[in-house]
C-alpha cells in the first residue's frame, strides 16, 4: 500500500483546483427571458400556449416568492448574457402580438446554481422587496391596462373590430384562437356610461378604408366573429374615457382561489379536468346534485342514469367558440354505485340521447390530459356529433356532443384548458363563505340575457346587467338552504352605479308607501342593502347589496323562511367582502 505524503495532497488539491475552476469558467452562461409568473397552473399554461400560436417557445417551472408557491413562465431560448436577454426583451416589445396583449412585463433570469435572487430594488427592505417581485409576477397577466400602446388612432383611422367582450378571459381566449393567428390582434378598451366597460377584440390600423375592407371580407366569408369595419373618430371618445378611468377601475385583478371547503370533492373533480378547447368559452355551467329531488331539472340523460343506478353529482359544460359558430358541451355524472356498460347502453337507449343523433359511426376513445383513456362510442351525422363513454375508476358516465371539429378537438384532448380559466367562474366560487358548515347545493353559470331585462320591465338597472354574467348559487346550511344570486359587473365603480340606480328606486317606492311595509334600506358593512319582502315575491325575503365588482342578491328558498337578522349574518360571512 503506497502512503501519500502532504506533498502529494497538496498537489492533488492544486490540480483538483485548477480543473474546478477551468469547470466553472467555461460553464455555458444561461439567462433566460422571463414573460410572467401566475399562482394557477392553468394560467400559465394559457400563457404557453397563447405563445406558441405566436410561434415562441416557453416553458415552466416552480418559484417560491415571499412564501407563496409561483408557476415561472419564461422562453425555452437561453441566452448567452444578460445583454443578450435584453435584446430578446425589445424585440418583444416590438411584438404586437405578444405586447402588451400577453405580455406586459418582462425581466431576465440568470438560470446559474448560483446566481443571486431577482429583485426589483437594490435597497429595499426584504419584505418589501418580496412583496415588489410578487406584484411583478402577476402583472403579465393582470394589472392596469390602457389604449396608450395601441396601433390603432388618428393617423392610421381605419380598423376592424371582430367581436365585443365583456369579460377579459372571453377577449384574451379570442386574442388567442388559432382563426386568427395570420391576424395582427389587439384589444381596445372602451367606456360608455350606461352599458360599461367593453373590450373590443381589433384587427389592424389602416391608413385607407380599403385596407381594412379586405381584412372584414375575409372574417366574413370565413364567418369568424360579428366583424365591422370601425373609423376612430368613432371610438375614440369611449376609449378616452377608459383611460381617464381611475387606476382601480383600469386595473385587472388575479381572482383568488375558490373557497374549496365548500365545494364536495366530486365538484372539485370536474372542475380540475381539462374540457374547454383553446378558443371557446364556457357560456353555461351547470353543477347539481342530481340524488337531489330539490336540485335543478334533469335531463333525460339524467334521468336514465337515475333508473340504472344511484347518480350523484353532474356537472353540464355548454362551450362556445368566442370567434366562431362553433359549439361543444360536456355533461359528467358521478355514479353513486357502480355503472357498467350495458347499464350505458341501456340508459342511451332510453333516453335515446335527448334527440341527438343515435346513428352509431365508431368506436372512439377520449384521451385526456390528464393521462386517461376513456373508452367510448360515438354517434352523429354531417352536422353534430356525439359521445357517450364510460370511465370505471373514479365511475363516471360522460356524455359530449357538438360540431365535427370542436367534438374532434375535445376528444383528441389537445390544446384543452380547465373550466376555471373563466374568471367569473372563479370568482363566483370563491365569494362563498369557506366554511364546514355550508355545502355547495347546486350551481347555475350563465349570461344575463334579455330574458331576464324583460322580467324587470326594461328597468334601467336590468338593462345595464345584461351581458353580463350570473351564478345562481344554492347553499345548504345547518338551517336551510338559500340561494345566492351573483351578478359581476366586473368593474367595483359599475357595480356601485347600477345597484344604486335600484336602489334609488326601491326608497322613493318605500318612502311613498300608503301602507306599512317590512321593506327597508340599511347598511352592511358601509354599503347600502335592499330588503324586501313581500307578495312581489312570494312571501320570501331578498337582501340585495353591491360588494367589490358584484351585485348580491340573498334569497331565502322556502317561504318565512330567513329572518332578517339571518340573512344580514349570511351577507356577512361571504368572502367577496375579502376581494381587492
Amino acid at each position: 500500500m503506497s502512503v501519500r505524503t502532504s506533498g502529494q495532497y497538496s498537489a492533488f488539491f492544486a490540480v483538483f483546483l485548477v480543473l474546478l475552476s477551468s469547470t466553472i469558467a467555461h460553464a455555458e452562461p444561461d439567462y433566460r427571458v422571463v414573460l410572467g409568473s401566475f399562482l394557477v397552473t392553468h394560467n400559465a399554461r394559457g400563457l404557453i400556449d397563447a405563445l406558441a400560436v405566436r410561434g415562441y417557445e416557453a416553458e415552466t417551472t416552480h418559484a417560491a416568492v415571499h412564501g407563496r408557491a409561483f408557476h415561472r413562465v419564461y422562453l425555452t431560448e437561453s441566452f448567452p448574457s444578460a445583454a443578450a436577454g435584453r435584446a430578446m426583451i425589445r424585440q418583444l416589445e416590438q411584438d404586437s402580438s405578444v405586447y402588451p396583449q400577453l405580455c406586459t412585463d418582462f425581466w431576465v433570469l440568470d438560470m446559474a446554481p448560483d446566481a443571486p435572487l431577482p429583485s426589483p430594488t437594490v435597497d429595499a427592505r426584504p419584505e418589501v422587496a418580496a412583496t415588489a417581485i410578487e406584484r411583478r409576477e402577476v402583472a403579465a397577466e393582470f394589472g392596469e391596462r390602457s389604449n396608450v400602446d395601441i396601433p390603432f388612432g388618428e393617423d392610421t383611422p381605419y380598423a376592424v373590430r371582430v367581436d365585443r367582450f365583456r369579460v377579459r378571459s372571453d377577449a384574451t381566449s379570442a386574442l388567442n384562437s388559432p382563426a386568427l393567428q395570420e391576424f395582427d390582434t389587439y384589444l381596445l378598451r372602451a367606456y360608455e356610461r350606461g352599458t360599461g366597460i367593453h373590450l373590443d377584440l381589433m384587427i389592424g390600423a389602416f391608413e385607407q378604408p380599403e385596407m381594412a375592407d379586405e381584412v372584414l371580407d375575409t372574417l366574413v366569408r370565413r364567418r369568424i366573429g360579428d366583424p365591422q369595419r370601425i373609423e376612430w373618430d368613432s371610438v375614440a371618445a369611449s376609449a378616452r374615457a377608459y383611460d381617464e378611468l381611475p387606476v382601480a377601475a383600469r386595473t385587472e385583478f388575479l381572482p383568488p382561489d375558490p373557497a374549496w371547503n365548500i365545494v364536495p370533492l366530486p365538484v372539485q373533480d370536474f372542475l380540475s379536468l381539462d374540457l374547454v378547447p383553446v378558443g371557446y368559452r364556457v357560456s353555461e355551467l351547470i353543477i347539481s346534485d342530481i340524488s337531489n329531488p330539490a336540485s335543478y331539472p334533469r335531463s333525460p340523460a339524467v334521468e336514465a342514469m337515475l333508473s340504472q343506478a344511484h347518480a350523484g353529482w353532474s356537472m353540464q359544460v355548454m362551450q362556445e367558440s368566442v370567434i366562431e359558430a362553433r359549439n361543444v358541451f360536456v355533461q359528467g355524472i358521478a355514479m353513486n354505485e357502480p355503472f357498467t356498460y350495458s347499464d350505458l347502453e341501456a340508459a342511451r337507449r332510453e333516453c335515446a340521447l335527448q334527440d341527438l343523433p343515435d346513428t352509431a359511426i365508431g368506436e372512439g376513445n377520449w384521451r385526456r390530459i390528464d393521462g386517461a383513456v376513456v373508452e367510448g362510442e360515438l354517434f352523429g351525422d354531417e352536422e353534430f356529433h356525439v359521445w357517450t363513454g364510460l370511465e370505471i375508476e373514479p365511475n363516471r358516465v360522460w356524455i359530449l356532443g357538438g360540431d365535427p371539429v370542436s367534438l374532434e378537438n375535445l376528444l383528441s384532448g389537445e390544446r384543452l384548458r380547465p373550466v376555471l380559466r373563466s374568471d367569473t367562474i372563479i370568482k363566483t366560487l370563491s365569494l362563498l363563505p369557506d366554511e364546514h358548515d355550508a355545502q355547495l347545493w347546486a350551481y347555475h353559470f350563465h349570461v344575463v340575457g334579455e330574458d331576464y331585462v324583460e322580467s324587470k320591465g326594461y328597468a334601467e338597472w336590468a338593462v345595464a346587467m345584461e351581458g353580463h354574467w350570473q351564478a345562481d348559487i344554492v347553499v345548504d346550511t345547518t338551517t336551510e338552504p338559500f340561494w345566492v344570486g351573483a351578478f359581476d359587473l366586473t368593474q367595483e365603480f359599475e357595480a356601485e352605479r347600477v345597484h344604486a340606480i335600484f336602489r334609488d328606486g326601491h326608497e322613493r317606492r318605500i318612502s311613498s308607501a300608503a301602507a306599512a311595509t317590512e321593506d327597508r334600506i340599511f347598511t352592511i358593512r358601509d354599503q347600502a342593502a335592499v330588503y324586501l319582502h313581500g307578495t312581489a315575491l312570494r312571501n320570501q325575503s331578498e337582501l340585495s347589496f353591491q360588494a367589490g365588482s358584484f351585485i348580491i342578491a340573498l334569497n331565502a328558498l322556502q317561504q318565512d323562511g330567513y329572518t332578517l337578522e339571518s340573512m344580514v349574518e349570511w351577507a356577512d360571512r361571504l368572502r367577496v367582502w375579502d376581494f381587492d
